[in-house]
């Protein structure tokens, strides 16, 4: 049985959806305005930007390993500009209309909303911070406003639609696509109501599954990486037991509950409790405070215990991942309050667990305040700090390439860190790793083959390479790297090397993104 109607208090009324998504869209957009986007945001662009066709972005995207839908979204903004500008506009939409679908349909109190829309995964990960994950965000949204509607799922092809495109977004929204998908049918399984209605409605249900195990296959088919893929994403499994890593794994729902970061300059994917063991404990809790919340209607118990579980899994077996990863299983312990809504309590055998979860029911509204004013925290501080100091050096980089009119010099990069200068200077360079010129970095082995051991090239190399690319094209250089190339012991320095430092841009949030600019000129050699 659905719940067909939410307490009044938490009943929205047009009024205050407006002036708080009005509210959201000003704030989140002065910060993502202000915000100097990184590699990862601006390596999405230019694949899109720079792709002549539908076709031609497919095959970029081969080494990318991500599903193609957010690059579509991109190839169509820049069908209308190429500068980057483009994206931050549609990732403002998307990240608006997460909290218009929040703020106008989720059954949250209106201070727990408040609290949610301005959190650090709604406001600053997927809102500032332009990627493919808050499209996820708004399609899972989009997912438990849209099942909210229908008691007996007469909306099964509206929600099948919705966990296809949520499967095309990247590796999590897959994740989550499929858990969401499962607990319909287990719903379906033990709920005799559900099952009767769609028992009179067979190709509808078979449509819909076909649309569902579609959307599967084909993003796993995307996200396939070619043989000659360099990418880390094309390492293996890890199936041996690790119990020290099963902890470490298990540590990222603390961290996506409570994003709280250390009040320091470079703050980005840090957390405030260091001690692993901690994080430990406090992750267990959150996990069985949730585990009780929920043992009381089946299908949401389900959908956050495997959905969790899951994503904790990913994270132990393939790739630990970051904040931005993690995020994940915030927003999906938001879907699972939210779709728990509509669902009744079913009693318990064990009468000490259910009263165990009667006692968290009592609380839980004063426990999503607390989660959510934690949020609140770590999205104020992660945008106050943005807003005040530069998040990538690449933006201040490439404006004074402007500037000084050098952006016709032979322009040499050194791997990925380089991306974000090409990507604001709309302009292809050379890239060192991989021996080409482009604005992306194509992730194949040919980027690896010289210098796979080496994170950082040395001087003698970095002059080696820059004056065998000057000779060919008979132009001054200007390096742009991500560190100072250091000096080997055996060399001494002479000004028959002619590399100059012309400028740093430093001081800024993710340290990987500070620059050196350093000139080679043609005419001394």
């Amino acid at each position: 049985m659905w719940k067909e109607t939410l307490d009044n208090q938490t009943g929205t009324d047009s009024r205050f959806t407006k002036y708080s998504v009005l509210t959201f869209l000003f704030i989140c957009g002065l910060l993502l305005f202000n915000h100097e986007m990184w590699r990862d945001e601006l390596q999405a662009w230019l694949i899109a930007k720079d792709s002549s066709s539908i076709l031609n972005l497919f095959q970029n995207l081969k080494y990318e390993g991500h599903p193609y839908l957010w690059y579509i979204g991109l190839y169509v903004f820049s069908r209308f500009s190429d500068q980057p500008f483009a994206m931050q506009l549609f990732h403002l939409i998307i990240a608006t209309s997460v909290i218009y679908l929040f703020v106008k349909y989720a059954p949250f109190t209106r201070v727990q909303k408040i609290l949610f829309m301005f959190g650090y995964f709604p406001l600053y990960e997927y809102g500032v911070i332009s990627r493919n994950y808050s499209l996820g965000f708004l399609l899972i949204f989009a997912f438990c406003a849209v099942f909210q509607q229908s008691r007996n799922r007469n909306n099964l092809l509206v929600l099948s639609g919705i966990l296809f495109l949520l499967s095309q977004v990247s590796a999590y929204a897959l994740i989550i696509s499929i858990i969401l998908g499962l607990m319909l049918v287990f719903d379906a399984l033990i709920d005799t109501e559900v099952r009767k209605s769609l028992s009179k409605r067979k190709w509808i249900v078979f449509t819909a599954i076909s649309i569902f195990i579609f959307g599967i296959i084909i993003s796993v088919l995307q996200q396939l990486l070619p043989p000659d893929s360099s990418s880390n994403a094309a390492g293996g499994w890890r199936l041996a037991i690790d119990f020290k890593e099963m902890g470490r794994a298990f540590t990222i729902i603390w961290k996506a509950y409570v994003p709280i970061p250390k009040f320091r300059f470079h703050f980005w994917g840090s957390n405030i409790i260091r001690n692993h063991l901690l994080q430990f404990v406090l992750s267990s809790l959150f996990f069985c405070y949730f585990l009780l919340l929920f043992v009381r209607k089946p299908a949401i118990f389900f959908l956050y215990t495997v959905g969790t579980l899951g994503i904790v899994a990913v994270s132990y077996a393939k790739f630990y991942g970051y904040i931005r990863q993690h995020g994940h299983l915030f927003i999906l312990l938001v879907a699972c309050l939210w779709l728990s809504a509509y669902y009744p309590d079913k009693k318990i055998r064990l009468k000490f667990i259910d009263s165990l979860s009667s006692v968290c029911s009592k609380y839980k509204d004063k426990v999503i305040i607390l989660v959510f004013a934690t949020q609140l925290i770590a999205g104020i501080y992660a945008g106050g700090v943005d807003l005040l100091y530069p998040f990538s050096g690449g933006k201040a980089t490439a404006q004074f390439i402007k500037d000084k009119q050098m952006q016709d010099m032979l322009l040499i990069g050194d791997d990925e860190s380089a991306i974000t200068v090409a990507g604001y200077l709309n302009k292809k360079i050379y890239y060192i790793r991989g021996g080409r010129v482009g604005s992306f970095v194509t992730w194949d082995k040919k980027r690896v083959a010289v210098w796979e051991k080496k994170q950082k090239l040395d001087r003698q190399e970095v002059i080696s390479i820059a004056k065998d690319q000057m000779r060919r094209h008979k132009k001054n250089v200007l390096l742009i790297l991500n560190y100072q190339p250091a000096v080997p012991a055996s060399v001494t320095e002479k000004s028959e090397y002619h590399l100059v430092m012309i400028k740093e841009f430093t001081g800024n949030i993710e340290p990987d993104e500070q620059f050196y600019l350093y000139t080679l000129k043609h005419d001394q050699l």
